[in-house]
């Protein structure tokens, strides 16, 4: 409930819910008057809803921008009354941890009110979006070698030719509550994008070695990044409570276009790194 001044409202207006200190507010594609800031954590939306439970829509009422449209202001009204609730909604399958103030301000714009103390006086609601730390996985077995067999030069004779094939898993205890993606760096070529590990001073040279996903999937590098959508990121899945194997495989693989391409004799040494992104 809201007191004007005994004369009441001195000329025709809005009552309106001002959204404050809120940074580019913009609407939620596919739902309904569902708005996120650019201040929020991400993942997050809010909604004001009447006392029907009808979402507002937000625009500019009476003047203001950014703001709800709750009723009329008419001229002689001494006191206002309205009902609804403000309610905040998950716009992605984990919300980033954070924390940021929602507000939102009762007013009729430039109309003072009983208080008397200032044109446009107001009244403030205030909101804090607040979320615990993300889920998140420790690593296991953080550094790992994984020994390919000895392989005959014969069997590795040719243009994309693979040998040596050796299962090898990174293993993971996790929390419940994520989607966990997954970037691999090439270790000695970090800023590398390309779909083989090279030995050091041997890239484009005729020995690598290939990594491969579950199902085949050839692993592609990218520069070390946890930022969503980082170059070469893969989605591995939903954490689970409790331990979380990811498999791979890696052998031996020539880089070279000539039938005839023979892979060197020798030793060949490679290394990646890897990072984890919770989203």
């Amino acid at each position: 409930m809201f007191s004007c001044r005994s004369s009441g409202i001195t000329q025709s207006s809005r009552w309106v819910l001002k959204l404050e200190y809120v940074a580019n507010p913009t609407a939620v594609a596919g739902l309904s008057n569902v708005y996120t800031s650019t201040s929020f954590p991400a993942g997050i939306g809010f909604r004001v809803l009447d006392a029907s439970n009808n979402p507002l829509p937000l625009g500019t009422i009476a003047g203001q921008a950014n703001a709800f449209d709750i009723g009329t202001a008419s001229i002689g009204q001494e006191s206002f009354k309205w009902s609804g609730a403000m309610e905040l909604v998950k716009i992605s399958s984990t919300p980033a941890a954070g924390r940021t103030p929602l507000v939102l301000t009762p007013t009729v714009p430039s109309q003072v009110w009983g208080n008397t103390s200032e044109n446009g006086s107001y009244t403030s609601f205030t909101w804090y979006i607040d979320k615990t730390a993300l889920t998140t996985c420790t690593v296991i077995n953080a550094t790992q070698t994984v020994i390919l067999p000895t392989v005959s030069q014969q069997a590795l004779t040719g243009s994309n030719v693979n040998a040596g094939a050796t299962p090898f898993s990174i293993a993971l205890r996790c929390q419940k509550g994520s989607r966990l993606y997954m970037t691999m760096t090439d270790a000695n070529y970090p800023d590398k994008t390309l779909n083989l590990l090279f030995p050091k001073g041997g890239i484009y040279g005729l020995a690598a070695v290939k990594i491969e996903r579950t199902g085949g999937t050839r692993v592609s590098f990218g520069p070390d990044s946890s930022a969503a959508g980082a170059i070469n990121q893969w989605l591995v899945g939903d954490t689970p409570e409790g331990i979380l194997e990811v498999p791979f495989v890696a052998s031996y693989q020539t880089y070279s276009k000539d039938s005839s391409a023979v892979f060197p004799a020798g030793k060949l040494s490679v290394a990646a790194t890897f990072t984890l992104s919770y989203q």
